[in-house]
């Protein structure tokens, strides 16, 4: 934690210490300025609101901002800890005790959203997504996608790019249906005169 190894000086474990309080206050910095933003606008691919898969805990909302800011450059709960100013082992047991899920499995669910997102809205390779979401493995992107999906990433964009290409494609059948000259009115002559139908 502390990266010293014993025997170690005085002098040594002081400047150890200022170096942490620094990192630690650089943290705090980062939170104040930027909390309020949201992830990088080229990973919005879609309409969810996704803050909304994290609880409304007030206590852990500075947890979630940053976790929401920060998912896609491979952060670890350690990280997130440091970041708002609490111990990892602390941090941990109070987002499980309040949510029951553990700060790394937050941080995942959020991944996994933006996934799915880019899986189904765009044209990028799986390496590229993987990369874009913190992964360094492209490997270790696709077990957790398939642990999460129960299918690896490409055949869950060929499921879902298939239902949405043929949901487009039903849509446009109809509205070339209600375009077409035989949905427009037609003349009837009867004995009573010419009506519509």
């Amino acid at each position: 934690m502390w990266d010293l190894t014993k025997p170690v000086t005085r002098n040594e474990l002081l400047r150890a210490i200022a170096v942490r309080l620094q990192k630690q206050a650089l943290f705090r910095y980062w939170y104040a300025t930027n909390s309020h933003q949201l992830a990088p606008a080229q990973f919005l691919t879609t309409s969810v609101n996704c803050q909304s898969i994290f609880p409304i805990i007030p206590r852990l909302k500075n947890v979630f901002d940053y976790i929401e800011a920060n998912y896609q450059e491979g952060i670890t709960s350690s990280d997130v800890a440091e970041a708002v100013g609490y111990s990892s082992a602390y941090l941990t047991n109070q987002v499980a005790k309040q949510t029951g899920k553990a700060i790394t499995a937050w941080i995942i669910e959020r991944r996994m959203v933006a996934a799915r997102a880019l899986l189904k809205n765009t044209h990028q390779t799986i390496e590229e997504i993987a990369a874009k979401l913190g992964y360094q493995n492209t490997s270790h992107f696709s077990r957790q996608f398939s642990q999460h999906h129960g299918l690896s990433p490409a055949h869950w964009r060929k499921k879902h790019q298939l239902t949405s290409t043929s949901k487009n494609t039903k849509l446009q059948f109809i509205k070339n249906e209600n375009n077409s000259p035989l949905a427009k009115p037609v003349p009837v002559v009867s004995g009573r005169g010419t009506s519509f139908k």
